[in-house]
Order: structure tokens, then sequence, then C-alpha cells
């Protein structure tokens, strides 16, 4: 039992069932001095150890630790990259002048994709026979080969009738702008930014891209984003009928429509099913001619490749059959517009 003195002095005696300890207050730390002082006892001439274990137990467990918060980190920002404008030379050319050659497969290839060519099936060698850098053939075939980009790692090269250099635009400054960590879907393949080569048509696009009167638009409908696929047989079919088109003195763009988000689009076309494709003429005087649809089984089936090159020789074997558009309800029915 404690002796005398009062809940604030030095220290004191306490007497348990077992044994007997005094007890140094002020060697305790200044929180459990002030602890003790407080607690809550019939008499505090007379402590208990086991009613100070139980009040400190109470008390402790009320008290909870600073824990130091954790240094947020740093959002991650993603690496830059500096994209150039750039142009195609005439075939023949040498080269690029100096300061404007592409020195990397990687560029060549985003060079020939922002021109809107295809780079594949693609050459990449050491040979003094050809331009050097980065080159195009844009006109392949068994000839003169099927191998379209070219980059040539020689230290020297030589102009060939079938190749054009690909070099950076002169004076042009590079400009950074973020990559993306994922342009398309892994799964689906589906394009979801500007990479890809066909533009797409839609309200914030059309009035830029439907301009021109004396232009022809070869227009793939689906039901959500262009695939690699699709973009790769568009882009076949731009290789086969280019030359033909040139000839003719007809003026084709390719481009695309999501009818999943342009709706009433498809309600003025009325595609039989999806995919599906037409030709369509801009301007004041808008009009349309949809692809020919195969059927099985009375079900029109959607588009192919084969459907969409037959079209096109319709175009070019002034067959085609235009239906009008009224150019302010065309104009009325695209979502998203600016």
């Amino acid at each position: 039992k404690r002796r005398g003195g009062s809940p604030t002095s030095a220290s004191a005696t306490v007497t348990s069932s077992a044994e007997i300890k005094e007890i140094d207050i002020s060697t305790l730390p200044e929180q459990l001095q002030q602890m003790l002082q407080n607690l809550d006892v019939s008499n505090v001439a007379e402590i208990d150890v086991s009613e100070i274990m139980s009040k400190l137990a109470g008390n402790l467990a009320k008290m909870k630790p600073k824990v130091p918060e954790k240094a947020r980190p740093e959002p991650k920002r993603e690496p830059t990259r500096e994209s150039y404008e750039y142009v195609k030379l005439v075939n023949g050319a040498p080269g690029c002048p100096v300061g404007s050659e592409i020195l990397t497969f990687e560029e060549c290839r985003d060079a020939i994709l922002s021109l809107g060519q295809k780079p594949d099936p693609y050459w990449t060698n050491s040979f003094e026979g050809l331009p050097r850098h980065c080159s195009l053939r844009d006109r392949p075939g068994e000839v003169v080969g099927l191998e379209r980009m070219h980059f040539n790692t020689a230290n020297r090269g030589t102009g060939r009738d079938d190749l054009a250099p690909i070099c950076r635009k002169q004076g042009g400054q590079p400009v950074k702008e973020e990559t993306s960590s994922s342009k398309s879907n892994s799964r689906t393949g589906v394009v979801r930014d500007n990479s890809h080569v066909i533009q797409e048509l839609n309200g914030k696009t059309q009035r830029r891209l439907l301009a021109k009167e004396k232009v022809f638009y070869l227009v793939y409908m689906k039901q959500g984003g262009l695939t690699y696929t699709d973009e790769s047989m568009l882009l076949d079919i731009k290789d086969h009928f280019q030359q033909r088109l040139e000839e003719r003195g007809i003026s084709l763009d390719y481009l695309w429509l999501d009818v999943g988000v342009e709706r009433q689009i498809r309600a003025l076309l009325d595609p039989p099913t999806l995919p599906s494709a037409m030709l369509l003429q801009g301007g004041n005087q808008p009009k349309f001619m949809l692809a020919h649809h195969r059927e099985e089984d009375e079900e029109a089936l959607a588009v192919r490749d084969e459907e969409i090159r037959l079209l096109l020789n319709t175009l070019l074997g002034d067959e085609t059959r235009f239906q009008r558009l009224h150019a302010k309800k065309l104009e009325t029915s695209w979502a998203k517009k600016t």
C-alpha cells in the first residue's frame, strides 16, 4: 500500500497480492505520468496494481499511434516523341536533302502512314543501288517488286525509277506529343486514335471532308471502330485502283463511318445490313450509291472486298446510279457536330 503523499508525488509504493514494488513516477514518460494522475480510482492513496493495469489497458486502447502518411507517388508521365511533317519526293530522286533524312526504321514507317500510304510489305537492308534511308514504292507489282516501304542502311544511295524518297519537310520544327500507352484494343484490333490512315467521317469532320464537289468518296460503314483488318482491306483496294483512277482523272478518297454513333445517317442511307459501303459525292448537291449486297436465304450479307471492288468498277465504267441527298437534311443528321 502507498504511504501518504499526493497523486503528484515523485514516488509511490503499491501493493499487489504477490509482492510490494516501489514505482518512481518521475522516471516514466510524461504522457504516462499524466495518465496515472488522471486515473479514476476510488482511493488514490491505495492503488492496487491490478487496478492500475486495468485502467492503463483501457486508456492505451483508446490511443491511436500517429502513422505518417505515405508519400503520394508522382503521377507517371507518358514519354514524349518528336513528330515531323513529311514529304514524298519524285520517283528516281537519289535521296533526301542533308538534314531532312529519316534515320530510323520506325520513323520511316510513321512517315509513310502519315502520308496516307501503306508501308507493308517492307524491305530493309544495306544496298547502294537504292535511295539511302527511307523510300516508298507506291505502285508495287510482280515485275518491279511487291515491297512498298524500303529502309536502306547503306552509306551511299542511288535513285531508282520505282522508288520515291520520303523525307522530313525542310524547315519544319519537331512537335513534342504525348504517346499513348494503348493505341488499340489488343483483343479486337480496333483503332481508337489517329494512328490509322483511313480517316473517320463524322459530325466533326464532315464539313472539311465533304466540301469538294469534284471528289468522290468510298465510305466504309460499320457498327463500331475501324479494325486493322478493315483498314488493310481498304488500303489494298486503294492500291489496286489508284493508277486506273488517275488515268481517268477521277479523284477518290477513302473514309469510314461508325453508324453506331451516326444513327441518323444510317437511317438516311438505309444500308441492307452491316458492314456496308457506298460511293458518296459531297458539295452542295450530295449524292450516293450503295454497294451491292449478296443475299443468302433471302437475307442480305455483309459487304466484302469483292463488293467494294465491284462498286469502284462501276465508277470507272460510268455505270453509277446515284441517289440524291437533301443537303440540309444530311447536314443536320450528323451526331457530335462542332
